[in-house]
């Protein structure tokens, strides 16, 4: 998928949410190829080359941004389309954890609106809600 593909995706996205704002939209995936299917070959046919050993392609993970045909950013395109779109996603019944995807939603939203899909924020502070979690969990 080149750039331009891309840029159209998110073009229609933004189509369809203006049209029909109650729509909800899940999130935009990562291409993930496994070995021996028929778009491996297809996608080797443009020039990607994949490991040769099969223990090699156990590296290669749904939603993840570490094979050839993959751009870096499209991972961060994926995290950012999850929080910018599914906004009810959690029930308000956990305020901390409702309150806290609120606002990653926000970000996320205003990260999709201006095409910024460089810094993995809304990773990072799921990283650091995880990790102060598993402290007060165990008692610090």
């Amino acid at each position: 998928e080149t750039a331009s593909d891309t840029e159209e995706t998110m073009a229609l996205i933004d189509l369809i949410k203006s049209k029909y704002p109650l729509i909800e939209v899940i999130d935009i995936k990562v291409l993930t190829v496994y070995p021996k299917t028929l778009l491996a070959s297809e996608v080797a046919h443009l020039g990607f080359s994949f490991p040769r050993e099969l223990s090699k392609w156990g590296h290669f993970f749904w939603n993840t941004t570490n094979g050839p045909w993959q751009r870096k950013w499209h991972h961060d395109l994926s995290l950012v389309s999850l929080f910018a779109f599914r906004i009810h996603h959690f029930p308000p019944s956990n305020f901390f954890i409702h309150g806290l995807y609120r606002l990653l939603h926000h970000i996320s939203l205003w990260r999709w609106r201006n095409r910024f899909f460089a810094i993995p924020i809304e990773l990072r502070a799921l990283h650091l809600v995880l990790k102060l979690w598993g402290r007060v969990r165990i008692g610090f």
